[in-house]
């Protein structure tokens, strides 16, 4: 349905709906604060697996969600449905674009993107690419490297994570399979864009000045953590790093990646009429 995270003890909290998901075709929007399933309102004493629980199941009935956005609260029917979570997902837009959207930085993710890669270089019609990385919050810095590679000549370095007593450093392994230089490189992004995503968008930008960014300020989540476990189901999230990207070493934690245009999503048109008109913008830059 969506990617949550439950920052507060009474609250779970939509980071971004799954694309065609129950969520998105019930209008969930990134930000909403679920406080209250059907007829349980979520307590300090419940854990984040167990209201999960409580969303997912059974399939093919549906749920209430009272939704807290903003200063509203809202009651939303949602129709469960078994959803299988492509990690990318492509299409050829008007015979010349090739769009891209990566939903999270998951396990084989780069392997996706190089069968993405090999399609662009057999179909010649292709000289724009877009890259779409809104609400795409995952971490799996490997797998960004990866990506990079396809990007970036051999030996280059693309990222540094900065540990308390140590430093490391991933290096382009330069999987020379399409030439960027000669695409169009659109970037799409949102407040939702964080971690091993703002590491993506940084490094190319250090190394392809002229990529565009379209849309408003990233997440600023440049850091490291990792979860410790409790007996009573309790977490605790701490920081043992910081990411950086190489070539100029930028780290904008409170800085952020700003975009080259700046458009605000149209949430009420895609409601009414499934425009986007965010990617509709890049579809028609020269």
């Amino acid at each position: 349905w969506a990617y949550v995270n439950m920052e507060t003890p009474w609250a779970v909290k939509i980071l971004s709906p799954i694309p065609w998901s129950p969520s998105e075709k019930a209008w969930i929007k990134w930000g909403d604060l679920i406080i209250k399933i059907d007829w349980r309102e979520i307590k300090e004493n419940n854990w984040l697996k167990e209201v999960i629980t409580w969303i997912k199941w059974p399939a093919w009935t549906s749920v209430t969600l009272t939704i807290k956005r903003k200063w509203k609260i809202l009651d939303i029917k949602v129709n469960r449905e078994k959803i299988i979570i492509n990690e990318i997902e492509t299409k050829v837009l008007n015979t010349t674009t090739q769009y891209i959207q990566i939903k999270s930085f998951w396990e084989n993710v780069s392997k996706n993107f190089k069968l993405t890669l090999e399609s662009i270089k057999k179909d010649e019609n292709i000289n724009k690419i877009i890259i779409d990385l809104r609400n795409n919050w995952w971490w799996f810095l490997t797998e960004v490297a990866e990506i990079l590679s396809y990007f970036i000549e051999k030996w280059k370095k693309t990222a540094i994570v900065k540990y308390h007593n140590n430093d490391k450093t991933f290096i382009s392994r330069w999987h020379d399979l399409i030439d960027f230089s000669k695409y169009k490189i659109i970037i799409l992004q949102n407040s939702w864009t964080a971690s091993a995503s703002e590491i993506l968008i940084g490094t190319l930008k250090d190394y392809y000045p002229n990529i565009e960014l379209i849309w408003e300020k990233t997440y600023w989540k440049w850091s490291v953590q990792v979860m410790k476990n409790y007996v009573d189901w309790s977490l605790l999230k701490y920081t043992i790093a910081k990411w950086f990207t190489w070539l100029t070493e930028t780290w904008i934690d409170w800085i952020w990646i700003k975009p080259t245009i700046e458009l605000e999503f149209d949430f009420e048109n895609y409601k009414k009429n499934w425009f986007d008109n965010q990617l509709d913008k890049a579809i028609f830059i020269n």
